[in-house]
């Protein structure tokens, strides 16, 4: 499949990527009447992208590995290769920062922070507060297979995180689903989900994604606030934090917006959440604004498309629709009215029952595409989500639709999923496609 990169990067040797388009993919998503594209916001849409070198790291000095190679009587290529490995490893460890003295906890940095924490933040926290040992799991299994007792704690331990960051095997941190897993198996669910609220409650900081994707859904209801039968603007998202819906509401003229979350308890209800710019959008008095949320929220045991609610279907206004997969962690939110996917068990049990996918999903999702934003696609339940959501597009027309993902650096692994699932690849930092698709000059 195509991929495309900023030309504002740096070029590689291996590069033969066309600039991505955005004088003719921004009118697409910015401008069109009829709704093409749904934005589908992963986490990394609710992360600051941090500039980082692209320059690989400079060679290591084979000077040092040929006198290293000497002393240590190293005969064979594989072993000297060994050897230099190992040294810069050593580098990257003694470059590494030394831990600060009287560091907050991982728990009390995510919960003070105004930004959405990343998955291994968030996995750190929670792993702390369970007393999950990723490291002292690690450092037996380094030395089950060494055979030695005498590892000092602090030095393997920062050796283990300059293996992850040197070989990019992942993060130092626990897997959140493993992370997560462990701490709903071994706490009670009260304070497992009071750990998570507080987790979300103080988030603030939207990012350019969220800008990009109000904008779309405000220029989107302008175009259409006067047509009867335009659909809905529809988001959808696996994230729990309220960035989005913070965004919308910030805007010089609030964004009106209904999130629609399905109960992780009662997979068979609905939940609609409407903004408080919603009733003055809708021109209605508080008697039928009133009518019209009450009847939304107790519709009763079947899912049904949200435009034949009873106190939806009369409506002459298009709104935005957030639909929020994995559950919503907003302020008023409840364990038992608002449990989130976030554990293993939870993901499995999500994947293997259609039930929790609304009605007005794949009704609305015939015909459009995805435009994948903050994701990564290495992890096995975001590609069983993706095909899970896919699934439900119009199976008369596979290749009516193309989806678009935006994603620095993907791997082969991922590329090569793209290229089975049709998926354009927009290789650079999700920040920066996001302000030049408002700025596409």
């Amino acid at each position: 499949m195509p991929r495309f990169r900023d030309p504002r990067r740096k070029t590689r040797l291996d590069d033969n990527f066309a600039d991505i388009p955005y004088k003719d993919f921004a009118p697409r998503v910015l401008d069109a009447r009829e709704q093409a594209l749904v934005p589908f916001l992963g986490a990394g849409a609710s992360r600051t992208w941090t500039p980082a070198d692209e320059d690989p790291p400079p060679p290591v000095d084979q000077q040092v590995v040929q006198e290293l190679a000497g002393r240590l009587d190293v005969q064979t290529e594989d072993a000297r290769l060994f050897l230099e490995i190992a040294v810069a490893v050593i580098r990257r460890l003694n470059a590494a920062p030394q831990p600060a003295a009287g560091q907050q906890s991982a728990f009390d940095i995510v919960r003070d922070s105004t930004g959405a924490p990343s998955a291994a933040e968030l996995a750190q926290a929670l792993a702390e507060r369970s007393s999950y040992d990723y490291f002292g799991h690690a450092k037996r299994r380094v030395s089950d297979l060494t055979g030695r007792r005498d590892w000092d704690d602090e030095k393997l331990t920062r050796l283990l995180v300059a293996l992850a960051r040197l070989t990019a095997l992942g993060s130092p941190s626990p897997p959140l689903l493993d992370a997560s897993s462990y701490f709903a198996d071994r706490k009670k669910r009260q304070d497992f989900w009071s750990d998570l609220h507080t987790l979300f409650r103080n988030k603030s900081e939207a990012t350019a994604t969220h800008a990009f994707v109000a904008t779309a859904a405000e220029r989107y209801l302008a175009k259409n606030a006067d047509d009867v039968t335009a659909e809905d603007y529809l988001v959808i998202t696996t994230n729990y934090d309220c960035l989005l819906e913070k965004t919308l509401d910030a805007r010089p003229v609030p964004v009106p917006y209904y999130v629609m979350t399905v109960p992780f308890a009662e997979p068979a209800r609905i939940d609609l959440r409407f903004s408080a710019s919603a009733r003055d959008y809708l021109k209605m008095s508080d008697a039928q604004y009133t009518r019209m949320v009450r009847n939304a929220l107790t519709d009763g045991a079947v899912p049904r498309v949200p435009s034949l609610f009873s106190g939806l279907k009369s409506r002459s206004r298009p709104l935005v629709v957030i639909y929020k997969i994995h559950g919503s962690l907003h302020e008023d939110a409840t364990p038992d009215k608002d449990g989130v996917v976030i554990t293993n068990e939870d993901y499995v049990r999500f994947l293997s029952n259609a039930s929790f996918v609304p009605a007005y999903i794949p009704t609305r999702l015939a015909g459009l595409g995805l435009l994948l934003l903050g994701y990564s696609f290495s992890d096995w339940n975001i590609r069983s989500l993706y095909r899970s959501v896919t699934h439900y597009r119009n199976a008369q027309e596979p290749d009516a639709t193309m989806d678009y993902a935006v994603l620095m650096n993907p791997s082969p692994y991922e590329t090569g999923f793209f290229d089975r699932n049709k998926i354009d690849i927009f290789d650079t930092p999700l920040d920066l496609f996001c302000q030049r698709m408002l700025d596409p000059v």
